[in-house]
């Protein structure tokens, strides 16, 4: 879903075929990866997409789709709709899908999509955080801070804290100061958006109540 992976209406057939695969793909919302008009739970051998309220829409041979991220739901303004039939219907999604949180720029951020400093002064645990992360694939770099390449996407995330360290056992806590993100050389696309929402994402749930810290003054 984050990498917006894509598969041919054939290829949605024959993944279909399989028992397991078939019991996870029938709880995902795919949309068309060139129109997101195109949108719903596969279906009926996975010829069709059902969409919230019960429509069945015929896939063509020539329709790509994607796992649909809560980013293509907010922007068809019907989030809430599949949000709702979700809950009504007591599906169990494999992973979280429809009420996955999403991060959006703030006021303050818009026309800074390079940098967010909305968690600045928050302490963290840096051998828990730290290992959760690495989990995540973010890498330590000692100055640098924390890490993540996504090369299909060509976007560097960095989070940035104001001590230094080489290794988590350097320090007793870690401040936030901002996270960065570094586009090579084109403009940014839905990836790099949904890419900068599972960033904070990753931020919110290290710097939240589980333990990791808070603003400045409480931990």
């Amino acid at each position: 879903m984050c990498r917006g992976d894509t598969f041919s209406a054939g290829e949605l057939g024959d993944l279909w075929g399989h028992p397991i695969l078939r019991n996870i793909l029938q709880r995902l919302i795919l949309v068309g990866d060139a129109n997101t008009v195109l949108a719903g739970y596969p279906d009926k051998k996975g010829n069709v997409l059902r969409n919230h309220a019960g429509e069945i829409e015929p896939m063509r041979a020539a329709d790509v789709v994607r796992i649909a991220h809560p980013l293509d739901l907010l922007k068809r303004k019907d989030w809430h709709a599949w949000q709702r039939e979700c809950f009504a219907a007591e599906r169990v999604q494999p992973f979280k899908q429809v009420f996955r949180e999403v991060y959006v720029p703030t006021a303050t951020e818009t026309g800074k999509a390079h940098e967010s400093r909305r968690y600045e002064g928050h302490q963290i645990n840096p051998r828990q955080a730290l290992a959760l992360l690495g989990s995540r694939n973010w890498i330590v770099r000692g100055d640098e801070g924390v890490q993540r390449a996504f090369h299909k996407e060509r976007l560097t995330a960095s989070l940035e804290f104001a001590e230094s360290f080489n290794t988590p056992a350097e320090v007793e806590g870690l401040t936030l100061r901002a996270l960065r993100f570094y586009c090579r050389g084109r403009a940014e696309t839905r990836s790099d958006r949904g890419c900068a929402s599972g960033g904070f994402q990753r931020v919110d749930a290290r710097s939240g109540p589980r333990g990791f810290g808070g603003p400045p003054g409480r931990r």
